[in-house]
């Protein structure tokens, strides 16, 4: 283990750390009586022919908060025979899994790959504004998000898939007992395969008709801005201006992410910057302050003058009247 919290009750943070390429690189285990908070920490993800996890997280009593994490691989490696999941989830409950960002870029091929595993898990879990992206080729099978025995809401993510496997792939796996709700998610496969598997049944994206999921789920590319090794920068392009991590400024790309102001309506979009279009942009950066701002051609600009004569206003609190009704239109 990179790290190994096992058996401690009370209150635990961990935040702002590296861990390495452990087996198991960041475990959290039997934990009672306290809330955990695991923030803003780089998890490297060793892969082998064994079993490998990012995040472990098992026989957990009481909040648990995984935001604002960056989950990756960077070995290049045959892990033929073996398995490698980046978020484990195992006997948790009223765990939130937010802003994350899991970045498997088809560096280590054969075996299996999960993004997210989450087996016996309470119906209070919450997964949503978070980014994974996988590619590669496996000898095994490739699941994005898999649900054993649990129930999840996963909505405002973006997944990104383009696998190659010999078993089976899906972007969203359950089990027969296990449920979802499912929304203002995107679902993307550069493969023909976008599948979505509840039991013993295949539906393939769109998925709402045939099981009342994803309603208003999208399937396009995110236009991140560039996921490869050492970089793994998951702000999504925009004509309206992207957070860069580098200059500490916002750019102006030609290219605008279907991501931007596709959450549900109902998220708060409050952490956004000017010209946010109202609405929250799916994704780990959704809501923050490094949210990739709204075309300003897509925004609506009224301009209204207040003067004593000539203007459109002889009042500041009829022109602010006069804006809300346009507001309204």
């Amino acid at each position: 283990f990179a790290a190994n919290l096992n058996g401690i009750s009370g209150d635990i943070s961990v935040a702002s750390s590296t861990f390495s390429k452990g087996r198991e690189a960041l475990r959290i285990w039997n934990l009672s009586y306290g809330n955990i908070s695991v923030t803003s920490n780089t998890v490297i993800v060793k892969a082998d022919t064994a079993i490998s996890y990012g995040v472990s997280l098992r026989t957990i009593t009481g909040p648990i908060v995984l935001r604002n994490n960056d989950v990756v691989w960077r070995d290049a490696v045959d892990m033929s025979g073996g398995q490698t999941v980046g978020i484990y989830m195992r006997a948790t409950s009223q765990t939130r899994v937010d802003h994350n960002r899991l970045n498997f870029p088809g560096v280590a091929t054969g075996g299996t790959f999960t993004g997210a595993y989450i087996h016996n898990a309470g119906s209070d879990n919450l997964f949503e504004f978070n980014d994974f992206h996988s590619t590669g080729t496996h000898t095994g099978s490739g699941v994005l998000v898999e649900l054993n025995n649990s129930t999840v809401t996963i909505k405002n993510n973006v997944f990104l898939s383009s696998m190659t496997v010999g078993a089976s792939s899906a972007s969203l796996k359950l089990s027969l007992t296990s449920g979802v709700d499912a929304d203002y998610n995107n679902w993307f496969s550069s493969n023909s395969a976008n599948t979505f598997i509840w039991g013993t049944q295949f539906y393939e994206f769109p998925w709402y008709a045939a099981t009342g999921k994803d309603q208003n789920s999208i399937a396009s590319h995110p236009q991140w801005n560039d996921t490869k090794i050492g970089v793994e920068d998951f702000h999504p392009r925009s004509a309206g201006g992207r957070w860069n991590p580098a200059t500490q400024a916002f750019v102006i790309d030609t290219q605008t992410s279907p991501t931007i102001d596709a959450a549900d309506p109902s998220a708060s979009y409050a952490n956004e910057p000017v010209y946010s279009g109202l609405r929250a942009n799916q994704g780990s950066y959704g809501n923050t302050q490094e949210a990739s701002r709204t075309s300003r051609a897509a925004v609506c600009v009224v301009k209204i003058s207040v003067c004593h004569v000539g203007c459109d206003y002889q009042s500041v609190k009829d022109a602010v009247d006069a804006l809300a009704d346009v507001s309204n239109e």
